[in-house]
């Protein structure tokens, strides 16, 4: 990004927080709250 603008840049997070009719404050979890519940879940069969 920085090298599109000209600018020495960089860039250290970049966040969605809308997709379509989503909204990151709306019962949204992260990829590693997935994982872990699914870890647990299988852990329990």
């Amino acid at each position: 990004m920085g090298l599109a603008l000209g600018a020495g840049a960089h860039m250290q997070e970049l966040r969605r927080t809308k997709s379509g009719p989503f909204r990151e404050d709306e019962m949204m979890v992260t990829l590693q709250d997935l994982k872990d519940t699914y870890v647990e879940w299988k852990a329990k069969e």
